[in-house]
């Protein structure tokens, strides 16, 4: 909740893949409350407001899963808004020509981005959901200590690249401040 609040406010890319996570934790949770609360609240020293409000928190994502009907798969309906509104930021700033370094940062991204769509197979409602879906799948593979190619690292961090840009210019647009180290918080 305190991570999710941080990266919403300084890092919104962060902020999706962050809240992805948390909804593979509820489904690996089968949707229990307490068992969020034994395995994963529990585990801070925190006073019990701050407590209580991360059971409310979880517990209203639990809810918000059900009701979006992503109890096996996909995203929230909130998640998938927000990338809706970056995949149409990603487009005005493509049509725009004085966004120059955004366009190279794209331009270096393309080629992985269309080889990514064509390896998973799946449909993407645009180019930066599927780089979104490319960075958490590298991210579990990392997790897991899988062996990963020089070639998708390399595609990774193209990724990477794209959203940072992207994310720089969500947050100037919609008024939010950059990060910095010190305003992580260090628990959920």
């Amino acid at each position: 909740m305190i991570i999710a609040k941080a990266r919403k406010k300084n890092n919104i890319a962060e902020y999706i893949l962050y809240m992805w996570q948390i909804e593979d934790l509820i489904r690996a949770a089968n949707f229990d409350p307490e068992y969020i609360n034994q395995t994963v609240i529990s585990k801070f020293d925190l006073p019990e407001k701050v407590l209580a409000e991360m059971r409310r928190w979880y517990k209203t994502l639990i809810n918000n899963m059900l009701t979006d009907g992503v109890r096996v798969k996909g995203h929230l309906l909130s998640l998938v808004d927000l990338m809706d509104r970056l995949g149409n930021l990603h487009l005005e700033l493509m049509e725009n020509d004085e966004e120059i370094r955004y366009h190279e940062l794209y331009h270096l991204a393309r080629n992985n981005i269309s080889e990514f769509i064509t390896k998973s197979g799946k449909t993407y409602n645009s180019e930066i959901e599927a780089c979104f879906s490319g960075l958490y799948a590298y991210m579990l593979l990392r997790i897991q200590k899988k062996e990963i190619s020089e070639d998708t690292r390399e595609a990774m961090t193209t990724f990477s690249n794209l959203l940072a840009g992207l994310t720089a210019r969500y947050h100037q647009r919609s008024g939010h401040r950059k990060h910095t180290e010190s305003d992580q918080p260090e628990s959920t």
